[in-house]
């Protein structure tokens, strides 16, 4: 206590001054937890250590990488196997709907035979009116006959005939639908394909010749024209275009969309409404000279 007595001072606020002695006591204090600390740091649960989920996390990363992968590949084949199935089944469908198709052809041609048979019995009705005999003469006991046979054809006795074969028609027609109509748009998707190829190789031969500049035509831009497609030719004014084709390739004859190339070696297609043949510029211009002398 009696070494307190250096805080006699700190009962007059008028010597804080000797609060440097209180500092300095803090910082014994100060060194003394670090000593604490010290003895702290054999203890577990330091941020130092490494922890077992830790541990664990580190040591089955590789395994629950491997698993996630195998997981993968067979949600994968999943996803194939699905995609398969809804392929198969409107391929299937689609042959039912090709199937019904048939079927409403064959009622339709159904119909329009049921037209020649009507013929044939107003023929048949004239024959019986003018006393010659019909074509075809169906009386009443050969029809139960054949009701009674179940629509087989009876026998010289009277024995039931056997039956009439049922038709492997639709079936055939069926495997021809089937098969021939896929290798029918083949053979059409190849030919529109051919054209198509050649078509391109005749414009790059063309692109390819040699121009003539006593064959062409050339054209003055009375307007600027700002191509808004990389096949366009894009024009300022009073640009001198030569006229390389005014046929359209799709239809063969003449638009209003010419191709041509400038000075600058760009080729594009241009309206022809922008431009004006140098002969009628050059007209314009004497006429417009005339004027200005007159």
């Amino acid at each position: 206590m009696g070494g307190y007595g250096s805080y006699g001072g700190y009962g007059g606020y008028g010597g804080y001054g000797g609060y440097g002695g209180y500092g300095g006591m803090g910082m014994g204090m100060g060194g003394m937890g670090m000593g604490m600390g010290g003895m702290g740091m054999g203890m577990p649960g330091q941020p130092g250590d490494v922890s077992l989920t830790q541990r664990m996390e580190s040591g089955t990363q590789a395994t629950f990488e491997l698993i996630s992968s195998i997981v993968g590949a067979f949600g994968g084949f999943a996803q194939m196997l699905e995609s398969t199935f809804m392929a198969t089944h409107s391929s299937f469908f689609a042959m039912v709907g090709v199937a019904d198709q048939f079927a409403h052809l064959r009622n339709y041609l159904g119909q329009v035979l049921s037209i020649f048979a009507l013929a044939r019995y107003l023929k048949n009705l004239f024959l019986r009116a003018t006393g010659r005999a019909p074509a075809v003469d169906l009386n009443p006991r050969e029809f139960g006959e054949f009701a009674k046979h179940g629509g087989a054809i009876a026998g010289p006795n009277g024995a039931p005939g056997a039956k009439a074969r049922p038709s492997k028609r639709p079936l055939v027609v069926f495997f021809l639908a089937v098969v021939g109509l896929p290798y029918l748009m083949g053979k059409l998707v190849r030919l529109i394909t051919a054209r198509q190829e050649e078509e391109r190789l005749r414009l790059e031969q063309q692109a390819g010749e040699p121009l003539d500049p006593s064959k062409l035509t050339f054209v003055r831009s009375m307007y600027v024209y700002n191509a808004s497609d990389p096949l366009e030719l894009s024009l300022k004014s009073n640009d001198i275009v030569a006229v390389l084709s005014k046929v359209d390739p799709s239809t063969g004859q003449e638009s209003q969309w010419w191709k041509g190339r400038t000075r600058d070696g760009r080729i594009g297609w241009f309206p022809s409404t922008y431009v004006e043949s140098l002969e009628t510029a050059k007209e314009r211009a004497s006429k417009s000279n005339e004027a200005g002398k007159a």
